[in-house]
């Protein structure tokens, strides 16, 4: 459906989105005056016919937002998509108020109710969702209380993340080349940070952080505030820490989060050797535009079509099942693979529900990392395909367990690039797969300790300024780097251009954990072969039925032990660093 057709239907879009309220409305009304009373509910029929009440009306929601969503994100410059996505967005919102309620709800049911249900065939699709509300049960408050909380949530922290991506989202970065100054977008600018020219590269980056400097009082503003609306929901809700409400929302409790983000730091040795080795060959102290710089450039260059044929031929020899998923997305036209402004920056894959196909967007150049990135996108969509077996309330898995999914797919994808490669371009490939997704373990954990340590000075303190929160990212930017960078004054920066510390805050904690999952499930796949992939297509038709941990181990991965994470390290460090680092 084209745009205009799509604003054409926009109030009988609107009008869907605000029935849906008026019915979740009607429901919370036949208890919104009993809410304190353990007897609320007759029996536990009762029970499971509200949950799959409430799911309907979710399921219908989302297939609007899925629409509207996608129009905004191929027109984000358009003021109609805008307007229309801004204001869906706030019904949206309100929808998934009413989650909070239901979890509430259910909280307050006498025990023997939900063992009754339990026993009962239709209760099993809704066990694992039930479970978690009751895991949960410590951090209800009160309605009135829930009230409030879900505003501050809505019209301040999620507002300030907004703020954030409405500002950055249309910078322009001024960069110099052969004396002409050129004004370039996101997309644009990005694949600079690689040019093999180091002035072109300096130049790059230069201008892409000095931007964000222009905005370094409104941007530390905005980060404060989100911190301290993070931290209202976490006291009212009883929260152990910041990082608490993340971990809750990823079915995975505190202390093995805490042991990975602990283990990840202890191997920032290796990042410091890969470092001192990089300097060594190209003959010159790292400044910090040379960390992307391509040691080796891959010359290859890809077709969308060419790419195509690589990943189906990737995704068949893994499985026939995953190849006839991937080739769907082709044949059906749900890759958006051209480049424009009005695109949202960087790739996704988005699938609101489970009866709604997932669709992937993506800036494809025909490089080899565009390739890869078409196959992590591509591995959510064949995870979002396989979640569809589940029920709506099932079907959005963790953020760890998803981008684990697409994670081994990129490997799988690299392996198979491995076969296009004259023999001297296969040690480039292994470099590109270790800066592009080894080293980002590193990276995204120490924006994680930047996190824990921003939230607890700024909830001490009242309100960080601009100059204390630079130094608390260069102690950790340290802590991994040493002195392998050379440290220059735009450095202190960096922490203001990851959009995901004011809209989601310890979302990057998941791509660590994720990152090393993948290469633990790629060499268990390896081992196995076939007697994996049964089990592996289990895990990913479970959607989020259970806790990540209980997950994992249906293919043997065990979270809580420390010794996994270690053999993960012992493993990077003998299929990439020292193969690499000679």
């Amino acid at each position: 459906m084209s745009k205009d057709e799509l604003l054409n239907r926009k109030y009988e879009l609107l009008l869907e989105l605000q029935g849906c309220l008026e019915d979740l409305e009607e429901i919370d009304n036949v208890y919104s005056h009993k809410t304190e009373s353990l007897d609320i509910i007759k029996n536990s029929q009762e029970i499971i016919a509200w949950i799959e009440k409430y799911e309907e009306i979710c399921e219908r929601a989302s297939s609007v937002y899925q629409v509207i969503y996608l129009l905004y994100s191929t027109h984000m410059k358009d003021s109609d998509c805008e307007k229309l996505y801004n204001l869906c967005k706030k019904k949206i919102e309100k929808v998934r108020l009413y989650n909070e309620k239901i979890k509430r709800f259910f909280t307050l049911q006498l025990d023997e109710k939900i063992k009754e249900a339990m026993k009962r065939t239709s209760y099993k699709k809704y066990k694992y969702y039930i479970e978690k509300i009751y895991l949960e049960k410590q951090h209800t408050v009160s309605k009135d209380m829930e009230n409030i909380l879900s505003q501050v949530k809505v019209y301040a922290m999620k507002a300030a993340g907004e703020l954030y991506s409405q500002i950055t989202n249309r910078y322009k970065y001024s960069i110099n080349i052969n004396g002409k100054t050129k004004k370039l977008s996101f997309p644009e600018i990005v694949p600079l940070f690689k040019d093999t020219n180091r002035n072109i590269r300096k130049s790059a980056k230069q201008g892409f952080i000095d931007r964000y400097k222009q905005d370094d009082w409104l941007i530390t503003n905005i980060y404060n505030n989100m911190v301290q609306c993070n931290n209202i929901q976490r006291q009212i809700k009883r929260f152990k820490s910041p990082i608490s409400i993340k971990n809750s929302e990823n079915n995975i409790e505190d202390y093995i989060v805490k042991m990975a983000i602990e283990i990840i730091t202890d191997y920032n040795g290796l990042v410091q050797n890969y470092y001192d080795w990089k300097s060594k060959i190209l003959g010159y102290k790292m400044e910090h535009w040379d960390t992307t710089a391509s040691l080796k450039k891959l010359q290859e260059r890809y077709s969308i079509k060419e790419a195509e044929e690589i990943l189906l031929e990737t995704f068949y020899q893994f499985d026939n099942e995953f190849g006839n998923i991937a080739k769907a997305f082709f044949v059906e036209k749900r890759i958006d693979s051209s480049i424009t402004d009005d695109k949202r920056k960087g790739a996704f894959c988005f699938s609101a529900l489970p009866d709604y196909k997932p669709y992937i967007s993506v800036n494809f150049n025909g490089k080899v990392e565009d390739v890869i990135t078409l196959a992590h996108e591509l591995g959510h969509g064949i995870h979002k395909t396989f979640c569809s077996r589940e029920n709506y309330l099932n079907y959005s898995p963790s953020l760890v367990i998803s981008e684990t999914a697409a994670g081994f797919c990129e490997l799988l994808v690299i392996d198979r690039l491995n076969n296009y490669l004259y023999e001297e371009d296969k040690n480039k490939l292994l470099i590109t797969k270790l800066e592009n997704f080894i080293l980002p373990i590193f990276t995204m954990n120490l924006i994680t300790r930047f996190e824990i340590n921003a939230h607890k000075e700024i909830v001490k303190n009242g309100f960080l300024s601009f100059e204390e929160l630079c130094e608390l990212y260069i102690k950790e930017w340290n802590r991994v780097y040493g002195d392998s960078v050379h440290l220059s004054k735009e450095v202190y920066y960096y922490w203001m251009i990851y959009p995901h510390i004011f809209k989601d805050p310890f979302y990057m904690y998941s791509y660590s954990l994720a990152n090393m999952l993948s290469v633990a499930v790629y060499y268990l796949n390896m081992q196995r072969g076939k007697n994996f992939v049964k089990k592996y297509k289990e895990l990913l038709s479970s959607g989020c039925n259970n806790s990540t941990p209980n997950l994992l181990s249906i293919i043997g991965i065990e979270m809580a032990d420390k010794k996994f994470w270690d053999d993960i390290f012992t493993t990077l460090k003998n299929e990439f660093f020292k193969k690499i680092i000679k």
